[in-house]
């Protein structure tokens, strides 16, 4: 018996080592929270939770801040997925906007971003607006080092019925947005019928949508999407889901939260967005937004010419015509220069490049052969388009015949990332299936 109490307790003491191993002892100050009393939201009180990144004590940099509402139900499940972003490299800091009480929250929520009217006949959603932009932004952006051009809104049922407020009044408060949940999508376009518009606005937006299907029906989130690309508000780098078998409850909420926070953090796709505006307003003009795109928002997609280029490729051939125009005066190719010395290449043989370009033969290992010079050495000059990652190989003409390096073994792909005119010089002293 007293053998199998020790060998019980020297479990018991593992399982606490284990537990403080992942739990350590003392304030990390990773997890905080506040009281901030408010003279616009009509609940006058709310909770304000903040989850910091891991390393943010040790740097001076400042971070993307990913605001959101129900945090009395949701910032638990929301912090844990922002700390599993962490790892992957995409660090922001997490504000949750509640009230420190789940038995009462929703009232309270209900009351400060709903349609009620103040004493002055305000609604409760445009105060609401008011309480973010001049009451917690400058809280937040005073007690931390929060980047206050990424903002991130998450808004779940009545908060992302909220965002359409957001969306038409004053998007820009918001750099990206996450919504999902409830019934809004049915009545966009009634709810929105008092609403004041917001002047354009040419800052493009990133925008992810989460719909449960049992909440509403497809046609339903379909026309909401329509309804706010019509209105033009701006560009939006849109992605949405809707999730088969699923209804109002966390499973959805942390689909929308963890899909959200995935999409808004990683660089968006370019040719849907590029496309909707050439079918608004012709390719002229989508180009002008594209140029006002990469400096606006360099971060939210890839702006590298290739990318570019492979947009071409949905175009008609009246506009891939005029685009090509366009594309070869803005990005003139860049020449790269091979220079090879060799003494072992036999009489009857010549050098050969291939490589990952269309000027390189796309690895066909005798589509591009180099010349040689009085001097003995072989060079070959070829157009690149800048930005691009080169990657070569020298050959005899065959992949029997690759370039060896001293030690007779094959050489790796060279790899140059092309953003100027260069040269390149390779000293080659084997061959392959040649006897030297």
């Amino acid at each position: 018996m007293k053998s199998f109490l020790n060998t019980k307790w020297i479990g018991f003491l593992l399982i606490l080592l284990l537990f403080s191993a992942c739990n350590p002892a003392g304030d990390t100050q990773t997890d905080q929270s506040f009281w901030l009393k408010s003279d616009y939201a009509m609940s006058g009180k709310l909770q304000i939770k903040v989850h910091l990144p891991e390393n943010y004590a040790k740097t001076d940099q400042l971070y993307p801040v990913f605001y959101m509402t129900d945090a009395d139900w949701f910032f638990g499940t929301a912090s844990d997925m922002a700390y599993m972003m962490e790892l992957g490299g995409n660090e922001f800091i997490l504000v949750g906007i509640g009230y420190g009480d789940k038995a009462t929250c929703r009232d309270k929520r209900l009351k400060d971003m709903g349609s009620d009217l103040n004493a002055d006949g305000i609604h409760a959603y445009t105060l609401y607006q008011s309480f973010l932009k001049d009451e917690l932004f400058p809280e937040i952006e005073s007690r931390y080092r929060a980047l206050s051009t990424n903002r991130t809104y998450f808004g779940w049922s009545l908060g992302a019925l909220f965002a359409n407020h957001l969306l038409y009044e004053q998007r820009d408060l918001f750099d990206n947005y996450i919504l999902g949940g409830g019934r809004f999508p049915m009545d966009w376009s009634g709810h929105m019928d008092s609403t004041l518009r917001q002047a354009r606005n040419d800052r493009p937006l990133s925008l992810y949508v989460g719909f449960p299907e049992r909440d509403a029906s497809r046609d339903d989130y379909i026309n909401m999407l329509k309804s706010l690309k019509n209105e033009d508000l701006g560009d939006i780098f849109l992605h949405w889901d809707i999730y088969p078998d699923q209804g109002h409850d966390i499973e959805s909420t942390a689909d929308a939260l963890w899909k959200g926070m995935r999409y808004t953090f990683s660089q968006k796709q370019l040719t849907p967005t590029l496309m909707e505006r050439v079918q608004r307003d012709g390719l002229d003009k989508a180009l002008q937004h594209y140029d006002v795109w990469k400096v606006l928002r360099p971060e939210i997609t890839d702006f590298s010419p290739s990318n570019l280029l492979d947009f071409s490729k949905y175009l008609n051939a009246d506009d891939k015509q005029k685009f090509m125009v366009y594309f070869g005066n803005k990005y003139p190719p860049k020449i790269v220069t091979f220079h090879l010395n060799s003494k072992t290449v036999p009489a009857e043989n010549a050098v050969h490049i291939t490589g990952n370009q269309q000027t390189l033969g796309f690895w066909n290992p005798s589509a591009v052969a180099l010349r040689q010079f009085p001097d003995g050495h072989w060079e070959k000059s070829i157009g690149v388009l800048q930005g691009t990652q080169l990657e070569y190989k020298f050959t005899l003409g065959s992949w029997e015949t690759e370039a060896l390096d001293e030690n007779m073994n094959v050489l790796p792909n060279g790899i140059l990332n092309v953003e100027k005119d260069s040269v390149i010089t390779v000293d080659i002293t084997q061959w392959k299936s040649i006897d030297n």
